[in-house]
């Protein structure tokens, strides 16, 4: 406007404007009481009539439509976020009376066939609900009245245990699973809170707010809108419109004022200034021609252009002013009884302005602000989820960063359930090689009262490796029966000390000693021979030797149909930590074979000590490289990369197999259909093993880790929603069926993964404040959609690892040749041959050629490098001949002691023997030697 205009405006309810109005307005000259109320609910009969009869009024009352307000229902239910739950209203008003108080009640289930039904103690229905004044409650007993007249709510009939909480409403239900409420449409979207679809005005037919027909909308509010202004507007209402498409909980906005305003010339002007904004309300910039004006900002929506123009004749004539008032015009200009749309306040400018600026900067943030998400465990399924998480990334809109720590199995397990921190877990997931075990469950799910699932990550099959030379076993092949290994493995009951052997004694510490030594043990090995009873005390350090400690021992030529392998000792190397290889490398044993003694776990203190510790898996698997007639376990990815020989065990059907001969997943199909397998994602899974499980090629030593995730993420915030993204995308056909195989390890059955992406994903509740995570498809990516933020594309990709993944199957191609041919130079007893590659069923054709390009480029190499070394000895063969030449000369021209002869350069003028020479033009090569005469005075 072009003069100053103050407005007081109190921010009350509706019932307590219109209650106000039409008992405070009567001499608004004298009292300063209201001159105009904003109200979603008109006058009543009685209020008007209050109003009216009041003789400072002297006139009607106006009620002047602003804008439609839009409310909807909301709920958190968890597992049925993706796909809206329906509602009718006559089943709310059973809901919010008692009559209906389970989720699963079969009237609710009836229009929701794909309920999902997450495990929960109770599905009992917690209803929240607002104040009777507030607009939503209003509109929602407003729709119940009108939709289902045969079930009659009102808020006092509301079930008593519902629970009042205000303006808390969208708060409450994020944090209340199971829960129902009612809030403003566009508030409870902008909180990404589920909502409920109601049925419309065409039977059967459900909708959410934002999917509301405005068209149709606005055709229905031109008919139900009075257009008068003046009169009695109680009985309208735009409740449940009978209209398909157009959203039932609706609410009219009213501006009510008086009509008359000619009391005083200075009334009169302030009845324009009423009719002026009553005029601006309906103006393009604000209301719009659709849904693109100033309030549709607030989520509210306009009344329509057919509606608009309906109601504009009128305000002409419900105001009555005195002829010395100056109306207000809607042109362009600077005149003082000017609303120009071209002008606005300062501070109204300057407030948008900082809110464009502060949205630039939030979005600026949040799409430089990488979403975070933190695990630990396995280190044996570290590199798969290292090589998914980045595939995920590069395919991500938005910045990702992960942090998984390789702590191995038992720190997956301990540092999800957290007990040493009162169970507030730091990590958002955990991973082990093995299922968590029932104490450390319990723990978590029993006594904090937090509940976890299990969701499988892959199949990584684990063996036994060796390094027995080439030469001795060229078939490269080695079998081992179970017991075999276990002999291997654990140690007998004997004692062994300081390397001496003889009879066993009881010494009277109570250690079982060989009594009878050898000559050949050291006086160092005993203490003393102590009486009575002639014990033994051990001074010098003992151990317990394994049951097989030779290549050549008759148990592993049996494996082998008699062929017997030399006598040289068994190196055994074992897991110093806790491990997941060593859980499922000795419960495999426990399983296997009865004579296994040392137990099952994580970590053991029962090795012999003779064997030798390693730290992790690739320590493992170096070090047997490294030692020739070794032996340890690993999975089967370490010891393939570095070639070591894969001992063929002999599975539960009898059959000898390894990793590359066996069949791995089914291992897992037979253990999913049978009855080990939990039905429910929440159970305990101590119980599920793949290891030895039937069939005829089965490979026995399998193990399925699994990732450890709290059911409740809300507390998690974008990291749960991320971690539900990173768990969707690794069970994919991609993660699965390309990056698990690539890694050395198996995919995963298809029907384990369908029961974990339909069992276990929907049980997981993700705060609903989250952005959630989308995956492009091709119909999203026609839309437009797809570099939108929080996307994960399915066509995007990165450089860095198409090129990563080319390198390593060349690097891997490679290695296998090289280790191989190291294996050959280093072991065979014979001259050894040149590596034929046609043998390597594992090397593609196109990585061969480039491996024989590679060689071509060493063979060049090499002869140059042959070439410099005969190049070296020739010329180091050269400065020696001159070096001699040099000597020679130099004692021609000089004398020795006691001969006469001296240097030129050393001749004394004056003394008694003189050399005459000519100075030489040529160099030493060039002199002649002539006669050699001895005695003084000699000469040359």
């Amino acid at each position: 406007m072009g003069i100053p205009l103050r407005v007081f405006y109190s921010n009350t309810s509706s019932p307590s404007a219109a209650a106000s109005i039409a008992s405070g307005a009567a001499a608004p000259a004298i009292s300063g009481d209201l001159q105009f109320a904003i109200s979603e609910r008109p006058l009543t009969s009685a209020e008007r009539a209050n109003f009216t009869a009041n003789a400072a009024v002297q006139g009607d009352s106006v009620h002047f439509p602003l804008f439609v307000n839009l409310y909807g229902l909301f709920y958190n239910v968890p597992g049925n976020r993706a796909k809206p739950l329906n509602i009718t209203a006559c089943l709310a008003a059973r809901i919010l009376v008692g009559e209906i108080s389970d989720w699963t009640h079969p009237d609710f289930l009836d229009p929701n066939p794909t309920f999902v039904k997450a495990t929960a103690d109770s599905f009992r229905i917690t209803v929240f609900m607002d104040s009777p004044t507030s607009g939503a409650t209003m509109a929602v007993l407003s729709w119940l009245a009108a939709a289902c007249p045969s079930v009659p709510v009102t808020y006092s009939t509301i079930r008593t245990d519902a629970v009042l909480v205000g303006g808390n409403m969208i708060a409450k239900l994020q944090a209340t699973p199971f829960a129902l409420g009612w809030a403003m449409a566009a508030v409870g979207r902008a909180a990404s809170i589920p909502e409920f679809a109601v049925e419309t005005g065409k039977a059967g037919q459900f909708l959410v707010t934002r999917s509301n027909n405005a068209t149709a909308m606005y055709d229905k509010l031109a008919a139900v809108v009075p257009t008068t202004l003046t009169g009695d507007y109680s009985g309208v209402s735009v409740s449940a419109l009978p209209a398909p498409g157009v959203a039932p909980i609706l609410a009219l906005t009213y501006l009510i004022t008086r009509s008359s305003w000619n009391q005083s010339a200075a009334e009169a002007q302030r009845g324009e200034a009423v009719r002026a904004l009553c005029r601006f309300f309906h103006t393009s910039g604000i209301a719009g021609s659709a849904a693109d004006g100033f309030i549709s900002e607030y989520g509210l929506l306009p009344l329509g252009d057919a509606t608009l123009a309906a109601i504009a004749p009128a305000v002409s004539s419900a105001f009555v002013t005195l002829p010395s008032a100056v109306p207000y015009s809607f042109t362009d200009g600077n005149g003082d009884d000017v609303v120009s749309s071209t002008r606005s306040g300062f501070d109204v400018e300057t407030y948008r302005d900082m809110l464009a600026q502060l949205s630039a900067l939030r979005r600026t943030v949040g799409i430089g602000a990488a979403r975070v998400m933190r695990g630990a465990g396995s280190s044996a399924a570290s590199l798969f989820i290292w090589r998914v998480f980045s595939e995920m990334r590069a395919r991500s809109t938005s910045p990702l960063h992960l942090v998984y720590r390789a702590t191995g199995s038992g720190a997956g397990q301990s540092e999800v359930v957290a007990k040493a921190s009162g169970y507030q877990a730091i990590v958002d997931f955990g991973i082990s090689d093995t299922p968590m075990p029932d104490s450390s469950y319990a723990d978590l799910t029993a006594n904090a009262k937090i509940a976890m699932v299990h969701i499988p990550v892959l199949l990584a099959p684990m063996n036994f490796f060796v390094n027995i030379p080439e030469g001795v076993l060229p078939s490269r092949q080695l079998k081992m029966s179970p017991c075999t290994i276990a002999k291997i493995m654990q140690a007998s009951g004997d004692w062994r000390v300081a390397g001496c052997w003889g009879d066993w004694k009881i010494c009277t510490d109570g250690v079982r000693l060989r009594a009878a030594l050898p000559p050949t043990c050291r006086p160092a090995c005993i203490c003393a021979v102590e009486r009575p009873g002639s014990s033994i005390r051990v001074t010098a350090p003992y151990s317990r030797q394994a049951d097989i400690t030779f290549w050549n021992h008759s148990d592993i030529a049996a494996d082998n149909g008699g062929f017997n392998l030399p006598g040289n000792p068994i190196t055994v190397f074992y897991r110093q930590l806790s491990s997941g290889t060593t859980a499922v490398i000795t419960a495999y044993l426990t399983a296997a074979c009865p004579g296994w003694r040392l137990g099952s776990g994580s970590q053991l203190s029962s090795w012999p000590s003779s064997f030798r510790p390693t730290a992790n898996s690739v320590n493992m698997s170096t070090s047997v490289a490294a030692t020739p007639w070794a032996i340890g376990y690993m999975d089967a990815a370490n010891g393939l990369d570095l070639n070591l020989l894969e001992v063929a065990v002999m599975n539960r059907d009898g059959n000898f197999v390894t990793t590359q001969t066996g069949d791995v997943p089914g291992a897992a199909s037979a253990l999913f259909k049978s009855d080990a397998w939990p039905k429910n994602p929440t159970q305990s899974f101590s119980a599920v093993s793949v290891l030895n499980q039937p069939g005829a090629a089965t490979f026995p030593i399998v193990a399925m880790p699994f990732m450890f995730v709290r059911t409740d993420l809300t507390a998690r915030g974008d990291a749960g929603a991320l971690l539900q993204a990173f768990v969707t995308f690794m069970l994919d056909s991609y993660a699965q069926n390309v990056i698990a195989p690539a890694a050395g390890f198996s995919p995963l059955p298809a029907e384990v993964r369908q029961y974990t992406t339909e069992r276990a994903l929907p049980l997981l509740q993700i705060d609903t404040r989250a952005k959630m995570w989308t995956f492009e498809s091709g119909s999203v990516l026609q839309s437009g959609a797809g570099s939108n933020d929080y996307v994960i594309s399915s066509f995007a990709g990165s450089f860095e690892n198409t090129n990563a993944a080319s390198f390593a199957d060349f690097f891997k191609a490679y290695s296998v040749l090289q280790n191989k041919a190291n294996a050959v130079a280093a072991n065979a007893t014979n001259a050894t041959s040149a590596t034929n590659r046609s043998n390597l069923a594992d090397v593609p054709a196109n990585l061969r050629d480039k491996l024989d390009q590679l060689d071509k480029q060493i063979k060049i190499l090499e002869a140059i490098a042959i070439a410099g070394i005969c190049f070296g000895i020739v010329g180091l063969t050269l400065a020696i001949f001159s070096s001699c030449r040099i000597f020679v000369h130099s004692t021609l021209w000089g004398g020795l002691a006691g001969s006469g002869l001296v240097h030129p350069s050393s001749a004394n003028p004056g003394s008694s023997s003189t050399v005459r020479r000519q100075k030489s033009t040529g160099n030493l090569s060039e002199c002649g030697t002539g006669s050699l005469h001895g005695g003084a005075g000699g000469e040359i």
